[in-house]
């Protein structure tokens, strides 16, 4: 395998997530609470599925946050120990007129 082949791709994985993202939720959905662990489920899963088509040497981390949008501010902060030559991470938002959403990708070379 050559080295290209163990590049990890932040910007396609940040691309794939913001795809899966607008599939699952459209501009003209409203918040509803007991929808949100199902559609931060899909989003996850369908990640991750697109993810393993790319048949690289990593373990991903998807987590999705999703929220109400109505003017409240949100903090989010994460930190890892790992090898910045190999490993990644990128955050992907989306907003939406009636929610927020931000999913984190973390990539680990395997």
């Amino acid at each position: 395998m050559s080295l290209e082949d163990d590049e990890i791709l932040i910007d396609e994985l940040g691309s794939t997530a913001r795809k899966v993202m607008e599939e699952v939720i459209t501009q003209d959905l409203y918040f509803d609470p007991e929808n949100i662990n199902s559609w931060c489920q899909q989003i996850i899963d369908h990640c991750l599925k697109e993810f393993s088509k790319l048949a690289k040497p990593f373990k991903y981390i998807v987590t999705c946050f999703i929220m109400q949008r109505n003017g409240a501010g949100f903090q989010c902060a994460s930190t890892c120990f790992w090898d910045t030559k190999t490993d990644g991470i990128i955050s992907v938002t989306g907003d939406f007129p009636y929610l927020n959403c931000l999913v984190t990708i973390y990539a680990v070379h395997v």
